[in-house]
């Protein structure tokens, strides 16, 4: 008994033995992995940011730079770590690169920002009622300020009721499908409705386009042949 016990502990030194080399390197080797790791995270830098330059890889791509060089780096006009091309005011003072360009003033200035007399957030240069806080839009040109004017396109239909209130080619929407029962002339960008109360049969065919109920006079009685089927018709 006592032989198999020596027998046994002489084996487990012996692998131990030849087991610690492999041992002492995978320690070393996470050591020096946490050691890279503790550099990377003081230095402020991640395994995101190849170049090391201060921004991630997906910011350098989403700005237009190569995240793979450190000496390409992302234009920040602001310094408000956002980079120009992804940063919707440049120049941080408070009005859009967009509404800049429009009011024909410097994005990338921030001593050159648009006039606003009204101060509407609408500059003059756009404003159509530049001394009036509360409108700035007249679509229609009737001189009343579209926040006041109940038919904004001048169509006829009132904007509560106009499924199109800013587009004078249309107004009603039967169905509710995004497309127009008709429009107002041939030159509107909209396409009309060909199915208007889409229950499957093109207006054309349908003797009740605006009931989605029914289809078919056959006998031109004015009464439906009958009610289509799962319209949840009474």
């Amino acid at each position: 008994m006592a032989q198999r016990i020596i027998t046994l502990a002489l084996a487990i030194l012996m692998i131990s033995i030849a087991l610690s080399p492999i041992i002492n390197m995978m320690t070393t080797e996470t050591m020096v992995h946490e050691y890279e790791q503790d550099i990377m995270n003081s230095s402020g830098f991640s395994d995101d940011d190849a170049d090391k330059d201060g921004f991630s890889n997906g910011e350098e791509i989403d700005c237009g730079t190569d995240p793979n060089d450190a000496s390409s780096l992302p234009e920040d006009n602001d310094e408000d770590s956002i980079c120009n091309g992804i940063d919707d005011d440049d120049d941080n003072d408070g009005w859009s690169d967009s509404d800049e360009i429009s009011c024909s003033t410097d994005p990338l200035m921030p001593n050159s920002v648009p006039q606003d007399g009204d101060g509407d957030g609408v500059c003059d240069e756009q404003d159509a009622f530049p001394e009036d806080e509360t409108e700035w839009s007249d679509l229609d040109g009737d001189g009343q300020g579209d926040n006041r004017d109940l038919d904004d396109d001048n169509d006829g239909v009132d904007d509560r009721i106009d499924a199109w209130p800013t587009d004078p080619c249309a107004s009603i929407d039967t169905d509710d499908d995004g497309y127009p029962d008709f429009v107002t002339s041939s030159e509107c960008k909209l396409e009309p409705d060909l199915d208007d109360d889409n229950d499957g049969y093109w207006d054309v065919d349908d003797d009740f386009p605006l009931d989605p109920c029914f289809a078919l006079d056959t006998d031109g009685d004015e009464l439906p042949d009958n009610v289509l089927p799962d319209k949840n018709c009474d």
